[in-house]
Protein backbone atom coordinates (compact mmCIF):
# COMPACT_ATOMS: atom_id res chain seq x y z
CA UNK A 1 0.00 0.00 0.00
CA UNK A 2 1.55 3.58 -0.92
CA UNK A 3 2.16 5.93 2.12
CA UNK A 4 -1.04 8.29 2.55
CA UNK A 5 -0.23 11.92 1.93
CA UNK A 6 -0.79 12.64 5.44
CA UNK A 7 2.04 11.38 6.43
CA UNK A 8 3.94 14.12 5.63
CA UNK A 9 2.48 16.55 7.70
CA UNK A 10 3.89 16.04 11.21
CA UNK A 11 0.90 17.74 12.94
CA UNK A 12 -1.78 15.89 10.95
CA UNK A 13 0.44 12.44 10.94
CA UNK A 14 0.84 13.12 14.88
CA UNK A 15 -3.11 13.76 15.28
CA UNK A 16 -3.96 10.18 12.96
CA UNK A 17 -1.34 8.43 14.80
CA UNK A 18 -3.16 8.97 18.42
CA UNK A 19 -6.77 8.23 16.70
CA UNK A 20 -5.53 5.21 15.67
CA UNK A 21 -3.73 3.94 18.94
CA UNK A 22 -6.40 5.14 20.37
CA UNK A 23 -9.19 3.09 18.58
CA UNK A 24 -6.79 -0.08 18.18
CA UNK A 25 -7.00 0.60 22.76
CA UNK A 26 -11.11 0.44 22.02
CA UNK A 27 -10.76 -2.81 20.24
CA UNK A 28 -9.11 -4.74 22.25
CA UNK A 29 -10.60 -3.01 25.82
CA UNK A 30 -13.80 -1.96 25.47
CA UNK A 31 -15.34 -3.82 22.32
CA UNK A 32 -13.15 -7.12 22.80
CA UNK A 33 -15.29 -10.18 22.46
CA UNK A 34 -18.26 -8.30 21.07
CA UNK A 35 -20.39 -10.65 18.76
CA UNK A 36 -20.80 -7.45 15.95
CA UNK A 37 -16.69 -7.05 15.26
CA UNK A 38 -15.81 -7.89 11.90
CA UNK A 39 -12.38 -10.29 12.35
CA UNK A 40 -11.37 -9.69 8.73
CA UNK A 41 -11.21 -6.00 9.30
CA UNK A 42 -8.65 -3.72 11.88
CA UNK A 43 -8.52 -0.26 12.65
CA UNK A 44 -6.71 1.84 10.27
CA UNK A 45 -7.02 5.45 9.16
CA UNK A 46 -7.26 6.72 5.29
CA UNK A 47 -7.07 9.60 3.01
CA UNK A 48 -6.02 11.84 5.94
CA UNK A 49 -6.07 15.80 4.09
CA UNK A 50 -6.05 18.99 5.32
CA UNK A 51 -8.74 21.15 3.52
CA UNK A 52 -8.75 24.98 4.06
CA UNK A 53 -12.70 24.86 3.89
CA UNK A 54 -12.37 23.46 8.07
CA UNK A 55 -8.43 25.17 8.90
CA UNK A 56 -6.33 23.28 10.68
CA UNK A 57 -8.64 20.51 10.96
CA UNK A 58 -7.66 17.06 9.50
CA UNK A 59 -10.41 15.38 7.31
CA UNK A 60 -10.07 11.84 6.69
CA UNK A 61 -11.98 8.27 7.34
CA UNK A 62 -11.38 5.59 10.40
CA UNK A 63 -11.96 2.00 9.28
CA UNK A 64 -12.54 -0.47 12.34
CA UNK A 65 -13.99 -3.89 12.90
CA UNK A 66 -17.67 -2.16 14.00
CA UNK A 67 -17.42 0.92 11.55
CA UNK A 68 -16.47 3.05 9.20
CA UNK A 69 -16.44 6.52 10.20
CA UNK A 70 -15.40 9.97 8.53
CA UNK A 71 -13.52 11.66 10.95
CA UNK A 72 -12.71 15.66 11.55
CA UNK A 73 -9.46 16.35 14.03
CA UNK A 74 -8.51 19.34 15.31
CA UNK A 75 -4.49 20.40 14.85
CA UNK A 76 -4.20 23.23 17.52
CA UNK A 77 -6.73 24.90 19.26
CA UNK A 78 -10.00 22.10 20.16
CA UNK A 79 -12.83 24.35 18.80
CA UNK A 80 -15.72 21.71 20.07
CA UNK A 81 -13.89 21.03 23.64
CA UNK A 82 -16.55 22.86 25.24
CA UNK A 83 -19.60 20.77 24.17
CA UNK A 84 -21.07 17.56 25.48
CA UNK A 85 -19.90 14.28 23.70
CA UNK A 86 -22.84 13.25 21.44
CA UNK A 87 -23.19 16.98 20.66
CA UNK A 88 -24.38 17.18 16.75
CA UNK A 89 -22.25 19.71 14.59
CA UNK A 90 -23.20 20.39 10.86
CA UNK A 91 -20.31 20.96 8.29
CA UNK A 92 -20.44 21.50 5.12
CA UNK A 93 -17.94 19.64 2.93
CA UNK A 94 -17.71 20.19 -1.07
CA UNK A 95 -20.01 17.03 -1.65
CA UNK A 96 -22.56 18.44 0.80
CA UNK A 97 -23.81 19.31 4.54
CA UNK A 98 -22.84 15.97 6.71
CA UNK A 99 -23.88 15.51 10.52
CA UNK A 100 -21.15 15.12 12.76
CA UNK A 101 -20.99 14.18 16.79
CA UNK A 102 -18.52 15.17 19.32
CA UNK A 103 -16.52 12.60 20.44
CA UNK A 104 -13.57 12.73 23.31
CA UNK A 105 -11.00 10.66 24.20
CA UNK A 106 -8.09 10.32 26.71
CA UNK A 107 -5.62 10.14 23.93
CA UNK A 108 -6.86 11.84 21.54
CA UNK A 109 -8.75 15.13 22.84
CA UNK A 110 -12.31 15.63 21.09
CA UNK A 111 -12.88 14.92 17.40
CA UNK A 112 -16.25 14.65 15.09
CA UNK A 113 -16.92 11.58 13.42
CA UNK A 114 -19.85 10.94 11.08
CA UNK A 115 -20.80 7.36 10.38
CA UNK A 116 -21.22 5.87 6.91
CA UNK A 117 -21.19 2.37 7.74
CA UNK A 118 -22.27 0.80 10.93
CA UNK A 119 -21.92 -2.47 11.57
CA UNK A 120 -19.48 -3.78 9.43
CA UNK A 121 -20.02 -7.20 9.52
CA UNK A 122 -20.84 -8.26 6.37
CA UNK A 123 -17.47 -6.65 5.05
CA UNK A 124 -15.42 -9.49 3.82
CA UNK A 125 -11.83 -7.85 4.19
CA UNK A 126 -9.24 -4.61 4.77
CA UNK A 127 -9.23 -4.86 0.83
CA UNK A 128 -12.83 -3.69 0.23
CA UNK A 129 -12.85 -1.36 3.69
CA UNK A 130 -9.76 0.46 2.29
CA UNK A 131 -11.72 0.62 -1.89
CA UNK A 132 -14.90 2.61 -0.03
CA UNK A 133 -12.71 4.81 2.29
CA UNK A 134 -10.67 5.85 -0.67
CA UNK A 135 -14.41 6.35 -2.95
CA UNK A 136 -15.67 8.07 0.60
CA UNK A 137 -13.03 10.51 0.23
CA UNK A 138 -13.41 10.67 -3.27
CA UNK A 139 -16.61 11.71 -3.26
CA UNK A 140 -16.87 13.79 -0.23
CA UNK A 141 -14.48 16.40 -1.82
CA UNK A 142 -16.04 15.71 -5.40
CA UNK A 143 -17.25 18.98 -5.39
CA UNK A 144 -15.14 21.59 -4.40
CA UNK A 145 -15.25 23.18 -7.48
CA UNK A 146 -18.72 23.04 -7.65
CA UNK A 147 -22.31 25.27 -6.72
CA UNK A 148 -22.47 26.51 -3.23
CA UNK A 149 -25.85 24.59 -2.92
CA UNK A 150 -25.72 22.47 -0.57
CA UNK A 151 -28.24 19.61 0.85
CA UNK A 152 -28.05 17.00 3.61
CA UNK A 153 -26.86 13.80 2.68
CA UNK A 154 -27.15 10.62 3.71
CA UNK A 155 -26.05 7.30 1.93
CA UNK A 156 -27.28 3.78 2.27
CA UNK A 157 -24.05 1.45 1.82
CA UNK A 158 -25.90 -0.06 -1.47
CA UNK A 159 -26.22 3.45 -2.77
CA UNK A 160 -22.50 4.24 -1.98
CA UNK A 161 -20.85 1.22 -3.59
CA UNK A 162 -23.52 1.86 -6.73
CA UNK A 163 -22.02 5.14 -6.92
CA UNK A 164 -25.23 6.68 -5.69
CA UNK A 165 -25.30 9.98 -4.01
Amino acid sequence: METESWVRDPLLSQAVGRLVETFRFVEANRMAGLPFLNPALCVEASGFRLWEGLPDMGVGILISPWFINGVVLPLGHDPWGELPVGTKKTLDLPAGRFSFLVNREERTGTFLSCSFFSPVEEWTGMMEAREAARVLMETLFSGEESSPERKETQWSRRQFLRGGR
